[in-house]
């Protein structure tokens, strides 16, 4: 075989090789062989695909189903001439629906000939690995705000920022069912003094079932859990560009899959607010909030995720607006401006006449 594994480092299947080659020499060191036939059984994690012979030889070789896991084929039939022998390459396909820890296969040749017992031991091998499956996830975020402005000249009232979503898309590209997911996401929200910056509304899952979310957001169990954050200061912001999860505490958003099946894509959708009045009272002109997530699958014997996690992260891009000051000297220059321009208008019009004309129109209708 084409693959070894052991139980300490199995082979891992993964896309797009998913194909299993067994390279076979046959050979008949004494007597001619009548009705020369080889038999297949292999595991139920595998598809038979073809047999080729590799050099240019008048030997033919035909298979036959027998069963969903087992061929027989005829070795140059009629007779398998002495001294002769022939090299074939078997290719099987990894199953998408059988999924075991071992493949395993027995190749049997027999004929009609009778065979001294001393040679019957070399007429069958048995081959055997141990596999592991790789799913073939593919995750990706998007959101509706990826940058904010805030501005200082919102009253007290308005110190609640717009809320924003973030759509997370997991999707299964392989060939075979996925259970046991669980994407986790660490999603910056308290600074330092308890101070909110970031708060997650409404988290909820649609296109396929059995998807269960949790939200913790109790500050007091974060902080018991997050034990290695220092977290920043708004005064200290102007010293840094970047609030994450080293930098603040996160709210944890740990979501459960139960099966993804091939094809299939899951949609999670968490909804979040700005907290406007935090960052109008640090001093700062841009900071990158960067979330994180994480794709894992329950390990066992049968399948794992490689390095044991996908990694991603989102970013939201705050700035600050500036306040620019209106004089009151401008203010009221402004208006006399205005007033003076007005009565240049209006006394353009009297010279003009305007006045008068309507005047002599309604004494001509007096009359």
């Amino acid at each position: 075989m084409d693959i070894s594994g052991t139980r300490q480092q199995p082979y891992v299947i993964r896309s797009p090789r998913r194909r299993l080659a067994v390279e076979v020499q046959l050979q008949n060191r004494l007597e001619n062989a009548y009705n020369t036939s080889l038999t297949l059984h292999y595991s139920r994690n595998l598809h038979f695909s073809s047999l080729s012979i590799r050099e240019d030889t008048q030997l033919k070789i035909e298979c036959t189903s027998l069963s969903s896991n087992s061929h027989s084929c005829n070795v140059s039939y009629p007779v398998f001439r002495s001294r002769s022998k022939v090299n074939f390459m078997l290719e099987f396909e990894f199953s998408c629906t059988s999924l075991l820890s071992k493949v395993q296969m027995k190749l049997t040749v027999a004929s009609d000939s009778v065979e001294r017992e001393a040679t019957l031991g070399d007429n069958s091998v048995q081959l055997q690995t141990v596999v592991q499956y790789e799913p073939d996830l593919f995750i990706t975020s998007d959101s509706n705000l990826n940058r904010y402005e805030v501005h200082p000249t919102r009253t007290i009232s308005e110190a609640i920022g717009p809320e924003f979503y973030t759509h997370f898309r997991l999707q299964n590209l392989g060939c075979y069912s996925v259970s046991n997911l669980e994407l986790r996401l660490s999603l910056p929200s308290v600074a330092a003094g308890d101070r909110v910056f970031m708060a997650v509304t409404e988290v909820f899952s649609y296109n396929v079932t059995g998807v269960n979310c949790s939200v913790d957001s109790d500050v007091s169990q974060l902080k018991d859990r997050q034990r290695d954050v220092r977290p920043l200061h708004p005064e200290d912001m102007q010293q840094t560009d970047l609030l994450n999860c080293s930098r603040s505490w996160c709210v944890e958003v740990v979501c459960e899959v139960q099966q993804l099946h091939r094809g299939q894509t899951a949609l999670i959708r968490v909804s979040r607010r700005v907290h406007d009045n935090f960052f109008r009272q640090a001093k700062f002109k841009v900071v990158r909030i960067v979330s994180a997530y994480r794709l894992a699958a329950q390990e066992s014997n049968l399948v794992t995720l490689g390095s044991g996690a996908i990694w991603r992260e989102t970013v939201l891009e705050v700035l600050k607006g500036r306040a620019i000051p209106i004089s009151l000297w401008i203010l009221i220059g402004s208006i006399i401006g205005g007033l003076l321009l007005l009565a240049l208008i209006i006394f353009a019009m009297w010279k003009l006449g305007f006045f008068t004309r309507k005047q002599i129109k309604d004494e001509e209708l007096e009359d």
